[in-house]
């Protein structure tokens, strides 16, 4: 893996903030399937992050998440992405995995390895009472403020999508996710809310002072059985549409590859988006 870093570093500019922090080491867990020149340096890679998330009804889906797709510019146009992803499915099958997922704008390139955008069921909200205000990131909030966003999540009702998130370097790592410059939180004693580039992802109102949290956002995306919805339509939220993804995700999907049967419902949420 951490011959692997320069060439992806070459091919994404995040993979350059990441050395420049990591170094050449990964910055969480991944299994990595990798291509080799004649000379033994490395020209493509694939990478798994495996983690579960909730169907809503009590069962867990084991999921390989696709990342870190890179191939040397010199050395693309020539099948090893696709030879690589089909490696990564293969082992992904032989180790008990229910699906394979990936977000991406190239849906041509996936399709032709077998996997399919996910028309995922989601709820598009707005609100009429936005009240802006500017948020904190994750390095800014006090370790007590982290236990109580932690133990809100894991104490919060289940729903489709609800994502075992642990602190062992995998990226649905606590760690991770307050250190991720793209969320804004805002917490207080009755609850918080997470948002991502401004739209709501995530919040646990304990009472109806900690709906208020949510102000801070003008739109929400949301799976329909998210606890305390019905929370946000009593403060003046509105159902804008039903989509398949967020402007944030800049055109992006997500793309399914089944193992076994996965629900056609299950969300994958802003917080939690690889």
């Amino acid at each position: 893996q951490r011959n692997s870093v320069p060439m992806l570093a070459r091919c994404f500019e995040e993979w350059q903030i990441f050395q420049a922090e990591y170094g050449n080491s990964f910055p969480f867990r991944e299994i990595s399937f990798i291509a080799q020149n004649n000379d033994g340096e490395i020209v493509g890679h694939v990478g798994i992050m495996p983690f579960a998330a909730s169907d809503g009804q009590g069962n867990f889906c084991k999921i390989a998440g696709i990342a870190s797709v890179g191939t040397a510019p010199e050395y693309r146009k020539r099948g090893i992405a696709a030879k690589l992803c089909s490696n990564a499915a293969a082992w992904a099958q032989n180790n008990g995995f229910d699906c394979l997922v990936l977000y991406t704008a190239f849906f041509h390139v996936y399709e032709s390895c077998g996997w399919e955008i996910f028309p995922m069921q989601s709820c598009g909200l707005e609100n009429e009472n936005f009240e802006p205000q500017a948020g904190r990131k994750g390095v800014e909030l006090s370790d007590a403020e982290k236990d109580f966003i932690i133990e809100c999540y894991n104490s919060m009702a289940d729903f489709s999508g609800k994502v075992v998130r642990h602190n062992d370097r995998n990226f649905h790592d606590w760690k991770r996710i307050f250190r991720e410059q793209f969320f804004d939180w805002y917490v207080n004693e009755n609850g918080y809310a997470a948002a991502f580039e401004g739209v709501l992802a995530e919040f646990r109102a304990l009472n109806p002072d900690g709906i208020k949290l949510c102000r801070n956002m003008k739109t929400a995306f949301l799976p329909e059985n998210f606890p305390d919805i019905e929370q946000l339509y009593a403060d003046g939220w509105k159902k804008r549409s039903v989509n398949d993804a967020p402007d944030c995700w800049h055109g992006e999907k997500v793309m399914l590859r089944n193992i076994n049967s996965v629900p056609q419902n299950i969300f994958f949420s802003l917080v939690d988006k690889f």
